[in-house]
């Protein structure tokens, strides 16, 4: 048993058996005489039951996640190529998606005996949001080993270093399944297909053109003087400058890109949460005015109760005064 395979184990198992697994594994470690193993095992933090459920559907079934996974490389890729009408179609499909796999991740962790709260499944959410925003994000989404859940601020890259058991997992998916998940193997099929598209046209043209001559020196002119060493020193300093300046703007470009995937993601959640607190707004006003029927309906039970104990009274009433009669 290795790192990894230790993480593999551990994070597969049920959650009530993470503490007593983690001691487990690092006592068999001892007992084989890896001191160091045991010792890098031991501090291993028990996923919350967000984390825990995204690791087990992981773990469970990639496949699960083949459509989302597809969907966030489509969303990086449109918004890298800050292709509007691509963003738009995908941000309207965002809130489906996510519904979908959210649902995945419920079932399995009920099939567990996990069952997941309201509260969880936002942090599931929240995940795969993140995930959507950040490749890295996403790998730590599909290691199968997140310690807590992801959560991205909407500027800059999200931080996992906190967020998964090892950051060298994050670099390879987890182990059962051998395979990596479906979704990143079809995205890394669709690229490698796509830049053989283009060098396949790029060397056809290549072969139907005629070889390019050299190029032609032109005669030097002894009368024009060779720039010197300052010369040269400052036209490179003035190269360097401007490579620098395009680094950063292209820096920025970068970021300003990621601000605007995620004030779009910010939309769409916030329209979601809207939609949320309008159905459960429309399901508390259909409570109510249960509520005030049912109100409305004891009142006139009570007043029918009243008219028939007022009539049960006259009748004793009736009875006594005929029992009176006749008594001597």
């Amino acid at each position: 048993m290795d790192f990894e395979g230790a993480i593999d184990e551990l994070y597969t198992a049920p959650l009530d058996r993470f503490v007593d697994l983690r001691k487990e594994l690092s006592q068999r470690a001892k007992d084989a005489g890896d001191w160091q193993l045991s010792i890098l095992v031991l501090p291993l933090r028990k996923p919350t039951v967000a984390a825990w459920a995204i690791n087990h559907a992981v773990r469970s079934d990639p496949s699960d996640l083949r459509e989302f996974l597809r969907f966030a490389e489509d969303m990086r890729a449109a918004q890298a190529a800050l292709d509007g009408d691509a963003m738009r179609a995908l941000s309207a499909e965002r809130a489906g998606v996510l519904s979908r796999v959210e649902a995945r991740v419920r079932e399995r962790a009920a099939d567990a005996g996990q069952p997941l709260s309201a509260a969880v499944l936002e942090e599931v959410r929240a995940s795969l949001i993140a995930a959507i925003a950040d490749p890295r994000a996403q790998e730590a989404l599909v290691c199968g080993c997140l310690t807590k859940p992801l959560s991205y601020a909407g500027l800059g890259e999200v931080d996992v270093r906190q967020s998964v058991a090892a950051n060298s997992a994050i670099s390879a998916p987890p182990r059962p399944p051998k395979e990596p998940p479906p979704g990143l193997r079809d995205a890394s099929e669709k690229r490698r297909k796509t830049r053989g598209k283009g060098r396949g046209k790029t060397g056809g043209k290549a072969k139907a053109q005629e070889p390019t001559p050299p190029p032609v020196e032109e005669p030097v002119d002894p009368s024009v003087p060779e720039p010197s060493m300052a010369a040269r020193a400052r036209r490179r300093e003035r190269e360097e400058a401007r490579r620098k300046q395009i680094e950063a703007v292209r820096d920025r470009l970068t970021a300003a890109e990621r601000d605007v995937t995620a004030a779009e993601l910010g939309v769409a959640e916030a329209e979601q949460a809207a939609q949320r607190a309008q159905a459960r707004v429309a399901e508390l006003e259909r409570l109510l005015e249960r509520t005030r029927d049912d109100a409305r309906l004891a009142r006139d039970a009570c007043g029918e109760a009243e008219q028939e104990r007022d009539r049960a009274g006259a009748a004793r009433d009736e009875v006594r005064a005929e029992l009176s009669a006749l008594e001597p």
